[in-house]
Formats: C-alpha cells, structure tokens, sequence
C-alpha cells in the first residue's frame, strides 16, 4: 500500500516537472507595436537632412491602415539624419526603405517584429551608381 502510494506521487511530480519544463521552453510571444527608425547617411557617414524616405511594403500589398497611403508612407529626415518621429507598425514584416534627395538615391530594407525598434541606414549615393542598393 505504501509503495502504491509513493509510486502514485513520484508519478504526479515527474509530470508536474515535465509540464512545467514545457511550459518554461516555451517562447514568449512579444506584444505591443513595433517602431520603425530609420537614418539616411553619404558615404563618409554624414547625416543627411531634408531627405524624402519612402517605406513600403515588396510587391502590391497594404502597410498601414490609412487607405490614403495605398501601401506607400513617406517621411522627411531630421537635421541628424533620423526620422523626425518614428513610423509605428503593429504585425512582423520586412520592408522597402528608399531614400532620395535632389539626385541621389538609396535603398534597403528593415526587419520589423511587434514590441521591438527597428533601425535602418541608408546610404545616398548618384543615381545609377549601383552600390545604392536600389534595383
């Protein structure tokens, strides 16, 4: 009788253990909106002010909830080089980020996940130079 029962709580608490080894695996979900930053440089990294930045989304889907923007959203670039404010973003995605101003242009990309700041750099460079990552 005494050996049942022992047997019966040595059981109980390997599955207590295991459940609670699973559960404590597990990987959070992250929640909240995510943030966008991005900073537009020249080659010898010198913040560029005044730059257009044009965030969107590869192919013909929607970014942000204002139809308006039909996928597309541009911002100005401060006198630091950053954006003035933040673009605010709510699922995981990556996106386009193209920069121009006058005539050069620069592109890349950003990896956007909820609950984290994403940062992007781009680097102006003449148009048709083909380091400007631009396709």
């Amino acid at each position: 009788m005494l050996k049942r029962l022992n047997y019966r709580i040595i059981s109980a608490l390997a599955l207590l253990l295991a459940l609670a080894g699973t559960l404590a695996s597990c990987e959070n979900d992250t929640t909240g909106p995510a943030y966008i930053a991005v900073r537009v440089i020249n080659s010898d990294s010198v913040a560029i002010q005044n730059a257009w930045i044009h965030l969107s989304v590869p192919g013909s889907g929607t970014l942000f909830d204002n139809p308006n923007t039909s996928g597309h959203y541009y911002k100005k670039s401060s006198l630091s080089g950053w954006t003035d404010s933040p673009w605010k973003y709510t699922r995981e995605a990556y996106l386009d980020v193209e920069s121009t101003k006058g005539a050069y242009r620069g592109c890349s990309f950003v990896h956007v996940v909820p609950g984290d700041t994403a940062v992007a750099y781009v680097i102006l460079r003449p148009y048709g130079d083909p380091n400007s990552g631009c396709p």
